[in-house]
């Protein structure tokens, strides 16, 4: 099976005619491993004089395998052999698998099957007996494991502690049963080797096994080779800088140098004594000031020079009272020194902020403040360290860390673009309108105990030019819901020119249903289909995941639940209820003035919505009627006048208003390569 696995042999193909002859003799064989009989009797008694275990072991390019022996002395000096167990392995199928290297196997489940035997014929003191023909396995498994490779030493260091070194021995190629194993037997000749059965000769006569001194036959191949180099370097500062430099955290960096010390300390013994096991505090301190005085040698290599040829701190660090301590590490002298802070918060060490070594402090500080603010960070760096200009490192740092930005990011915004027409020309109300979904609400299906709760929604229909609202209350999302409510709106506030919204599925079946109508109308009645072409309705859609687009009807859901969650709460309504409500309510923001009130005694009435829906406020008190009779034709002047007034109002109060920028007042420039920007991108 293997080798037609190698020869890359696939089910459905036909075998190799090799293989086929090999396999139709053993497939003839097959029928007389009836015939075998093993004897299960093994002459163990308690009056046996000694029982011993023999375990043999061969390996060839098709397969290794070992069979273990039972060799008992009975009471009357008779000796009988008996195979008690064996095993066989088909060898890897690596071509650049070597017979020394599938000699290792075939040692360790020779030593496997003698400790699983011994444990389970449970016989104290049994004598075992290890035999192999390869004279490179027992060299070795007679050395210590540490002198050859890992492959190797790892299977002598599991061979030795199962079966003593003592235990193995040589035999010959002829004298061994286990290369029956290694080779393959067909049935029709098992049944006469009785080498297989009972073992070699030797075992049937009286012998010692005293450690015979037997050749043994090196592999120089498998042996390690060690090449020992020592060498040491003495810590200078351009080896300290390099360490530094080459590391982008503070701890890491530390943890490089106290390496660095602890190897130094191990090979001065005898000065420092023995240390082992991890970093001690004092090592990772030691590593620390080290770096420190290196990064001070650079920042500082002007001052510190001075300071050394006349014996005073230069005017550049006058002001700090700056000294060089005991260690050789620069200093703020300051005015603390009585007070009970430490001796790193009294004296802390000085830093210039454009070092490598000082964007590492900082770097750590944010970690170790979980990426505290610009006073935090300043008030922890400040009980060690005194770096100039603190600030500025501090906010480069917290412009650098991605998880901060990530969290402070903001949306990209330019300067807010113009209102479009239909928000600032004169029209009929609802001739432009914005419409919107908002909720859900739960209705009561009837006012009895029990009642089912049902999912209501309630449309918004908002006009572009005067704000006036239109509410009407929705079953579902579906898009007949939505029609049947678009009807409604329009028989009561006339048909509308242009209708936005956002791109929802229920707005965008409606448009396509009102398309399909027209549509149809223009193939079967030529006068519907001018009508619909007349007074048609042009759906617009904002852009896909903008609402500040639909703005203004989302201002006007949000004034809806205001009024909505206050009177009702918790309460669930009927549908006529609701639409009761949502009818009180859309009257109440209808009546809403458009602009404050002026400072004029004669201005008595603000401009509302309702003013150019029914002429007046709908929460205003009405007028009692007069005697004085008016013809029609002066009455329609009058409404006509009004109209008027309440437009050139809107035009001189209500416009005038949205000429500012309520937000998004600066021209802001274009994301540009290597810029940071995170983007959100939609699964949709």
């Amino acid at each position: 099976m293997q080798r037609l696995w190698n020869r890359g042999c696939n089910w459905g193909d036909p075998i190799p005619t090799a293989l086929m002859k090999e396999w139709e003799a053993f497939y003839r064989d097959l029928p007389l491993i009836e015939l075998l009989r093993i004897p299960r009797w093994t002459h163990i008694s308690p009056t046996n004089m000694a029982i011993e275990l023999h375990g043999f072991c061969d390996a060839s390019m098709k397969a290794y395998g070992a069979a273990v022996y039972e060799r008992v002395l009975d009471s009357n000096g008779n000796i009988h052999v008996n195979l008690i167990l064996s095993k066989t392995r088909v060898a890897p199928s690596k071509r650049t698998i070597t017979l020394p290297r599938l000699e290792r196997h075939h040692t360790v489940v020779l030593a496997q099957l003698l400790q699983y035997i011994k444990e389970v014929l449970a016989i104290p003191n049994v004598k075992m007996y290890s035999w192999t023909d390869s004279t490179i396995a027992l060299a070795w498994i007679r050395a210590t494991p540490a002198k050859w490779t890992t492959f190797v030493s790892n299977r002598v260091s599991e061979i030795q502690p199962l079966v003593g070194i003592d235990c193995w021995g040589h035999v010959g190629t002829l004298h061994n049963p286990a290369d029956l194993a290694s080779r393959g037997v067909l049935p029709s000749e098992l049944q006469s080797l009785q080498t297989w059965w009972n073992g070699p000769e030797f075992l049937h006569r009286k012998w010692d096994f005293d450690s015979p001194d037997q050749p043994v036959e090196t592999d120089t191949e498998e042996e390690k080779r060690t090449v020992k180099v020592l060498t040491v370097h003495v810590l200078e500062s351009d080896n300290i800088l390099q360490a530094i430099f080459n590391s982008s955290n503070l701890l890491r960096a530390t943890r490089v140098i106290a390496t660095c010390v602890r190897f130094i300390i191990k090979c001065r013994p005898k000065l420092y004594g023995i240390i082992t096991g991890s970093f001690y505090p004092w090592e990772l301190e030691l590593a620390r000031l080290l770096m420190v005085k290196a990064a001070q040698s650079e920042m500082f290599e002007t001052e510190l020079s001075y300071f050394k040829a006349n014996s005073k701190m230069p005017k550049s660090l006058s002001s700090l009272n700056a000294f060089i301590d005991i260690d050789g590490i620069l200093r703020v002298g300051g005015r603390l020194e009585n007070s009970l802070l430490s001796y790193d918060a009294q004296h802390p060490i000085l830093l210039r902020n454009n070092h490598h070594f000082t964007t590492l402090v900082v770097r750590e500080a944010h970690k170790n403040t979980l990426h505290g603010g610009i006073q935090q960070m300043i008030s922890y760096i400040r009980q060690r360290y005194w770096i100039g200009q603190i600030r500025r490192s501090v906010k480069y740092q917290l412009f650098r860390c991605t998880s901060c930005f990530r969290q402070k990011a903001s949306e990209m915004q330019q300067l807010m673009g113009n209102l479009p027409a239909a928000r600032v020309r004169m029209a009929r109300p609802f001739s432009h309108t914005g419409v919107d979904y908002a909720g859900p609400i739960d209705i009561r299906s009837w006012k009895a105990r029990g009642a089912k709760i049902l999912k209501g929604y309630f449309a918004v229909f908002i006009c572009l030019a005067t704000k006036a609202i239109h509410l009407e209350v929705v079953s579902d999302l579906t898009t007949q819901a939505f029609l049947a409510a678009f009807r409604r709106f329009t028989a009561r506030r006339g048909s509308c020119q242009h209708v936005y919204s956002d791109c929802g599925t229920n707005f965008v079946g409606a448009n396509n249903e009102l398309a399909k109508m027209l549509n149809e109308a223009k193939h079967d009645f030529k006068e519907i289909a001018t009508t619909l072409a007349n007074y048609g309705t042009n759906w617009h859609f904002i852009p896909p995941a903008s609402p500040h687009f639909g703005g203004l009807w989302e201002a006007g859901v949000k004034s809806v639940k205001y009024h909505l969650k206050r009177v009702v709460g918790m309460e669930r309504l009927t549908f006529e209820e609701l639409a009761t409500l949502l009818a009180q309510i859309e009257a109440c923001l209808n009546s809403r003035p458009l602009c404050p009130l002026s400072d004029s005694i004669d201005d008595l009435n603000a401009l509302t919505p309702a003013h150019f829906l029914v002429g007046e406020s709908l929460h205003a008190v009405p007028q009692g009627e007069t005697n004085t009779y008016i013809s029609h034709l002066d009455r329609w002047r009058r409404v006509q006048l009004m109209s008027e007034m309440f437009w050139q109002k809107w035009n001189s109060e209500y416009l005038s208003r949205l000429q500012q920028h309520p937000k998004w007042t600066k021209i802001k420039e274009l994301p540009k390569i290597g810029d940071l920007r995170f983007m959100a991108v939609s699964n949709k």
